[in-house]
């Protein structure tokens, strides 16, 4: 069998890449229409190149043996772009829904031919977003195909997480007014960073986190070998170790990051983190404990990990920044109060009851029963909520602050399915690699990142909209191809002498 060294150069394309992933969060999260324009713009040139060098979507750059599961993955993704394409296409009457009737009015005859979608511009816009995310995730899992490849884009992640963090608490405390982008931005009471929005800021620390910790593991996992070549080593030895290696600036930067999560003051952000933490950790250090005597070596060290961040990071650092605020704010949430006025709140600010939060998300759920094939067009709530917003609900309400109701209203069943196929496949596979007993270190870190980061956000997405800014959006399809990149990566690497199933099933668990 031989096995191929991996190259770790990143070409232009590669870096240009990690300048997207260093710029996206700053011009508001790119979460403005012109943003979105603007990256696409910038992208198509790496796209055709890529096309261009390797021979299309499915080249042979995942060979030998195609893993199906990369091309699932993006082929869910095209189905859910063309279920958007469809709400633009001009139809006849009887496949259109009763929410055009009552929003838009002006529409072309109930017998004529008209779209889908409620407003065909909002629509277009919404899925100019999805094929800039379609093509973004593309180009990351094809350039960086390989481990010293993604090492790279992965420290390139952290790294501009860690200056959002730092950007976040230091405007947090500085308690700064100003106008970017046309917008006027108050900070002091939430840390938000360049995101404006608190939640969308934690949701991108989440995302974070998941990947820091995720890797750390992965780093964790190289040393089980070393641990026993040298048997019982001293603890001088293993702190000088640790501080000598890149373990050390990767404990500092999650340091960072649960700080600036826990200064955003998010309560469903934080409880998602600690939840999707000790969820997904619980469930590691179980297998790891199961697998044998040297997985019990990285999971004593999974543990140590996992409780320093429950100690020193959430309790100790936490109660210096504010933790003791976000316990307050979690604690005065009621499950009923007066009406709050959406997002615009007046100055006096008051917190959120959970009727209040999710009262927009069930009056929704009325749209979704008048429309449930095709929705109402993506992009649209903010139109297609107005005939039914009840009259406990005041404000304008741009979004839902339910993902899930979102993206039934917007986009109906038949939109929904592929979106749900792509997230179920993609967790099952990395539940199948985190919990695997052949699964390297290497692999299980980029598993618990998946798995953990994905489930972080679909907590926090059942009373927020995460999924809808174009940042975190992005970051989340990655950790959710991740899983398929490990599969690919398998196939690649190896080839078999005789092609036996016994020999591939070896060298794909190898420590490669």
């Amino acid at each position: 069998m031989r096995i191929e060294r991996e190259p770790a150069a990143i070409g232009l394309g590669g870096a240009a890449l990690i300048g997207f992933v260093w710029l996206m969060p700053w011009p508001l999260a790119s979460n403005r229409e012109w943003a979105v324009g603007a990256w696409l713009v910038l992208l198509v040139p790496l796209v055709l190149v890529e096309l261009w060098r390797d021979g299309g979507l499915f080249a042979d750059r995942w060979n030998p043996g195609v893993p199906h599961g990369m091309r699932a993955h993006m082929a869910l993704l095209l189905v859910w772009i063309a279920c958007l394409a469809l709400q633009l296409l001009p139809l006849p009457a009887v496949l259109r829904d009763p929410v055009q009737l009552a929003v838009a009015p002006a529409l072309p005859a109930k017998q004529g031919f008209a779209p889908l979608t409620i407003d065909r511009y909002v629509t277009l816009a919404y899925l100019v977003k999805a094929v800039w995310l379609l093509l973004f995730q593309w180009l990351l899992l094809r350039r960086f195909d390989n481990r010293p490849r993604l090492v790279r884009l992965v420290w390139a992640w952290l790294a501009i997480g860690g200056v959002e963090a730092l950007l976040g608490v230091i405007l947090y405390a500085s308690a700064s007014s100003y106008r970017v982008f046309f917008v006027d931005v108050e900070q002091g009471l939430r840390a938000s960073g360049t995101f404006v929005y608190h939640n969308h800021f934690a949701g991108y620390m989440e995302l974070m986190l998941a990947l820091g910790i995720g890797w750390m593991i992965s780093l964790l996992g190289q040393d089980a070998n070393a641990d026993r070549r040298q048997g019982a080593v001293s603890w001088l030895y293993a702190t000088l170790r640790f501080l000598s290696s890149s373990k050390a600036p990767l404990r500092a930067l999650l340091v960072v990051l649960v700080v600036g999560l826990i200064a955003s003051r998010s309560r469903m952000g934080n409880a998602a983190f600690f939840v999707a933490l000790w969820g997904v950790g619980g469930a590691t250090l179980l297998a790891l404990h199961r697998h044998g005597a040297v997985h019990r070596r990285v999971s004593r060290a999974v543990a140590i990990l996992m409780v320093s961040i429950l100690v020193i990071d959430i309790v100790i650092i936490g109660n210096v920044v504010g933790i003791s605020k976000v316990m307050r704010r979690i604690e005065a949430t009621h499950i009923s109060n007066r009406p709050s006025a959406g997002r615009v709140r007046p100055r006096a600010h008051r917190e959120e009851s959970i009727d209040q939060r999710i009262a927009p998300g069930i009056a929704a759920l009325s749209i979704w029963r008048d429309h449930p094939w095709f929705g109402s067009g993506g992009g649209t709530f903010f139109l297609a909520f107005l005939p039914y917003r009840p009259e406990n609900v005041v404000g304008f309400y741009d979004h839902a602050h339910d993902d899930f109701v979102e993206f039934l209203v917007e986009v109906g069943v038949i939109g929904a399915v592929p979106l749900i196929a792509l997230l179920l496949w993609s967790q099952w596979r990395g539940w199948r690699l985190l919990l695997g007993r052949n699964t390297t270190g290497f692999e299980r870190g980029l598993a618990f990142a998946s798995v953990m980061g994905v489930t972080e956000l679909l907590i926090h997405a059942s009373v927020d909209f995460n999924l809808q800014n174009p940042t975190n959006a992005a970051m989340f399809l990655w950790l959710l191809g991740l899983p398929h990149w490990i599969e690919a990566r398998r196939q690649r690497k190896c080839t078999p002498t005789q092609g036996g199933g016994a020999e591939r099933l070896f060298c794909n668990n190898r420590p490669i």
